[in-house]
């Protein structure tokens, strides 16, 4: 009876695994290019909104201790945080694109070089932020 069930389960995700592929060919081979960016980029908006609601919300309850000095710090963090997102959408999504394509026309060499500076990239900025504020924050 567990048996049977277990195979019932599997075949079930299984057969959800090939709609979703078939979905996503869909999307990228024969949709009209103009639903396809919708679809993809509303998901991405949405996390923004998400994003700044959660940072609007910190605000609050930062200024609910009634001092300018943290509701400005915070106040002017916001745009710094949403810029640093927007980078790490760039390199993570972007990324994965250029990695895809490349494994997909059979350049392995490329894709593994395009891996290596996904990583590279988001590493220096680090270093770059950290050697920024550091001195600001920390005198």
């Amino acid at each position: 009876m567990m048996r049977r069930v277990l195979i019932t389960e599997m075949d079930s995700s299984s057969v959800n695994a090939a709609a979703s592929s078939a979905e996503k060919e869909y999307l990228f081979t024969a949709m009209p290019v103009n639903r396809a960016v919708i679809s993809l980029a509303v998901p991405t908006v949405i996390s923004q909104i998400i994003t700044v609601v959660y940072n609007m919300a910190d605000t609050f309850f930062i200024g609910q201790m009634n001092d300018p000095n943290q509701v400005a710090a915070a106040t002017i963090s916001m745009p710094l945080f949403i810029f640093m997102t927007a980078l790490a959408n760039l390199f993570g999504i972007g990324g994965a694109s250029l990695i895809s394509r490349s494994l997909g026309i059979g350049n392995r060499k490329k894709a593994l070089h395009s891996a290596f500076g996904r990583r590279q990239v988001p590493l220096c900025s680090t270093e770059l932020q950290y050697s920024f504020f550091v001195p600001v924050c920390c005198p």
